[in-house]
């Protein structure tokens, strides 16, 4: 019993802390993959809120400043 409470204290204590996520988390580096290709990693979060999957077609547009990427619709 009082090993137990030991352990619940100290972990209490000495917890480590979980880093929380900033907006600089979502800030990506551009990197060449071909002669005329690039890629940028999107954050895992975004995929699962998407409920994209591996090999899954994307429609890529240029519009005005950004690029917009969403799921492609026949």
């Amino acid at each position: 019993m009082y090993f137990n409470m030991y352990l619940n204290m100290y972990y209490l204590i000495f917890k480590p802390m979980t880093r929380r996520r900033t907006e600089e988390d979502n800030i990506r580096s551009l990197t060449r993959t071909g002669g005329a290709s690039y890629a940028v990693t999107i954050p895992v979060e975004f995929i699962r809120k998407l409920k994209w999957r591996v090999k899954q077609k994307l429609e890529v547009r240029l519009y005005q400043d950004r690029i917009i990427i969403r799921d492609w619709k026949k």
